[in-house]
């Protein structure tokens, strides 16, 4: 999933603002976490073994550890550590964390990478907050495995601890795709993205068929021609209405402390294509 766009994923989604979604989660481990994150999220900085910070794993109440599932490229998980969050990344993706991982090298980051199914994830602790931003919650395109998610996610929250996370409504999908479909283009130095999608309003999936072209180094020969590598992929996403969800995380065992319409906090309205969820264990 995604592999083929990996190395272009953020050129491609320039429009995702991940300092807001940063300062988004923060101001809710601020609000609603754990006394570890909260400290981190008022200008603290807290750092493993400190006074009010604990040790990470031990001291539950004052943990600083932070879950970003499905976090593609590092971009958001990179942001947090950089803030002073006990940072781990997961995703499904092995191409996408290669390319987080080189992020959070070049910024000198100490970040766990886990390549794993969210669904299915295994842990050998617990956080003090979980996220997955930018629709991860969408690529589970099941009501089954959007239940298994939530308890799964459950078993690795601190007494106390956060979910946060978005997902995209029918109306996102009814006015961004529609029923002719879309067609998104980008084209770079370094390649060329096409993508397109489909969306089918009686199941609420939306199909995606990304074709990537990357340009080819020609061993420094100028008279060569150019060579590019074709990748394709192809990615499913469900639309979620705010009543299943709901329901999902309440069977799950979490209770929702809020809902927002935008990153400012704004009431979810009929039109809301975003959804943010706060939920708490």
């Amino acid at each position: 999933m995604y592999d083929g766009v990996a190395k272009f994923y953020d050129t491609y989604t320039a429009d995702l603002n991940h300092e807001k979604v940063a300062d988004f989660a923060e101001k809710c481990f601020f609000k609603y976490g754990n006394p570890g994150i909260k400290a981190v999220a008022s200008g603290q900085n807290l750092t493993k073994g400190d006074e009010v910070g604990g040790v990470n794993g031990e001291d539950v109440e004052n943990s600083t550890l932070v879950l970003d599932c499905a976090c593609g490229t590092g971009a958001l998980t990179c942001i947090l550590g950089e803030r002073g969050y006990d940072m781990t990344g997961l995703d499904i993706s092995m191409d996408m964390l290669y390319t987080a991982m080189d992020t959070a090298e070049a910024k000198g980051l100490e970040i766990l990478w886990l390549c794993q199914d969210m669904c299915r994830m295994d842990m050998y602790g617990s956080f003090a907050a979980v996220l997955c931003m930018t629709d991860g919650v969408n690529h589970i395109t099941t009501r089954k495995r959007l239940d298994a998610f939530f308890k799964r996610i459950y078993n690795f929250v601190d007494e106390g601890g956060l979910l946060i996370f978005d997902f995209l409504t029918p109306s996102h999908f009814e006015s961004r795709v529609g029923k002719g479909g879309n067609v998104f283009y980008e084209d770079g130095e370094e390649g060329t993205c096409l993508w397109t999608s489909r969306y089918n309003e009686k199941s609420g999936i939306c199909e995606y068929d990304i074709t990537v072209y990357q340009r080819c180094d020609v061993d420094d020969n100028e008279d060569a021609e150019e060579l590019f590598t074709r990748t394709d992929d192809s990615i499913r996403e469900k639309a979620w209405t705010l009543e299943e969800i709901t329901e999902s995380l309440t069977a799950g065992g979490f209770k929702v402390r809020r809902t927002c319409g935008s990153l400012s906090f704004g009431k979810v309205k009929e039109d809301s294509g975003r959804v943010y969820v706060v939920a708490k264990k």
